[in-house]
């Protein structure tokens, strides 16, 4: 054919490739999530939890590793325990451990007050103002913000968060204790750290979540003690909200013929639980 030019199968490949390029989306840059925005996901979701855990209920799946017996040997492995659990926000908490035929330890905490009642030993627990006996300040309190990562940090540590890799790190006071915190991009608690001094404390990394009515709750966490005497790993199951919170629930009744320990007897107990041997 005349007055038309044939473009070579090579030059004609290229400029199909050309307008492919040209026409293809120009790749975006990520932008990183700003602190405000990482600060205000993190309390939405923050006070979701707070707002259902008026009582949250479920299974939990406790595996706990002990001291090891040397500097050299593993740490002990003590067998799983099952143990149904009931919370009610901001400050009690009640744990009911299976035993093979019954209840092995049915626990509760409640502000600054721990019970507690064996059947099988048949001895019980019942202490006020433990922050004054044993050195653990409002353990009730203590527990529901590590199971249900009710952390709320002042306003203005948001300011002074430090950046480690993708993590938002905070860090505030709370009277004699300080506190560590870590936020990913999504506004979602990836582990705390809460201590006194060297040897007491707590690490607590929070390895799974799920929804539950639409709520972000932990389902896998893992804690360890900064004195190195235990860890545990921790699953949640069938957690649920009930729609009418019934607080009695969270009551250990303990018999009047029990074997009552006083507080040197528990005292005494709890170094030879917590003591390398």
């Amino acid at each position: 054919m005349t007055g038309r030019r044939r473009i070579p199968g090579r030059m004609a490949a290229a400029v199909a490739l050309a307008l492919v390029a040209g026409c293809a989306p120009r790749p975006t840059a990520i932008v990183p999530v700003t602190q405000g925005a990482r600060a205000e996901r993190y309390l939405s979701q923050l006070s979701r939890r707070e707002q259902r855990a008026a009582m949250v209920e479920g299974v939990a799946t406790i595996w706990l590793r002990g001291f090891a017996l040397c500097d050299t040997c593993p740490p002990q492995r003590l067998p799983a325990l099952q143990a149904g659990f009931v919370l009610a926000w901001p400050d009690a908490f009640r744990l009911r451990v299976s035993s093979m035929f019954s209840t092995a330890l049915d626990l509760r905490l409640a502000g600054d007050s721990i019970v507690a009642y064996a059947p099988a030993q048949r001895w019980g627990v019942a202490l006020d103002a433990v922050g004054d006996s044993l050195g653990l300040e409002a353990p009730g309190r203590l527990a529901t913000r590590l199971l249900s990562a009710g952390w709320r940090p002042p306003p203005a540590v948001w300011v002074d968060g430090t950046r480690e890799g993708g993590l938002l790190v905070l860090r505030w006071s709370e009277a004699a204790d300080s506190v560590a915190l870590a936020v990913d991009e999504s506004g979602t608690p990836v582990w705390v750290r809460l201590w006194r001094d060297a040897r007491r404390g707590v690490v607590v990394d929070y390895e799974r979540w799920e929804a539950v009515d639409g709520v972000a709750w932990p389902a896998l966490l893992d804690l360890r003690t900064l004195g190195a005497t235990f860890d545990l790993t921790c699953r949640f199951d069938r957690v649920a909200f009930p729609t009418r919170p019934d607080r009695s629930r969270l009551a250990v009744n303990i018999p009047g013929d029990a074997d009552r320990l006083g507080l040197d007897r528990l005292r005494g107990w709890l170094e030879r639980v917590g003591t390398p041997r």
